[in-house]
Formats: structure tokens, C-alpha cells, sequence
């Protein structure tokens, strides 16, 4: 961020705190700075696709356990 003589009244958000926004989308529809919308646009996509991975791999997780307990039962009987 440039400190030369920021105009705005209210200087633009810091990254850390729009990760953290719960309602990010409100957030947007307020905003009229396309700098700032961009910056949003981008926090929402990264944390759609985190949550998407994080989904992806916990389903890999279950499924990948599943097999190792059939593999197990099979070999018990």
C-alpha cells in the first residue's frame, strides 16, 4: 500500500481481515472501489477453493479409511 497522501476516508482493508469475514459477499455489495472489489473478488475465490480441497481431501480421507477397514474385516475372517 502507497502512504502518499491516501484520500479515502477509510483506507483499504488489510488481506488478514478479509480472510476472516464471515459474510464477504455483504461486504461486496457495499463496496464501489473496483480496487477493493477486486481484492474481495479474490479472497472469495481462494476461500471457495480452500474449502472445495479441504472437502476433496476429507472425502478422499473417508474413503481411503473405508478400504482399509474391509481390507481388515476380510483378513480377520
Amino acid at each position: 500500500m502507497n502512504n502518499n497522501q491516501e484520500r479515502r476516508g477509510n483506507y483499504p482493508m488489510p488481506e488478514e481481515d478479509m480472510y476472516k469475514l464471515s459474510s464477504i459477499n455483504k461486504v461486496m455489495k457495499k463496496e464501489r472501489r473496483l480496487d477493493e472489489l477486486d481484492r474481495l473478488y479474490e479472497v472469495s475465490q481462494q476461500k471457495k477453493v480452500w474449502k472445495n480441497v479441504v472437502f476433496a481431501c476429507g472425502l478422499v480421507n473417508l474413503v481411503l479409511f473405508s478400504f482399509a477397514l474391509v481390507g481388515y474385516l476380510k483378513d480377520v475372517q
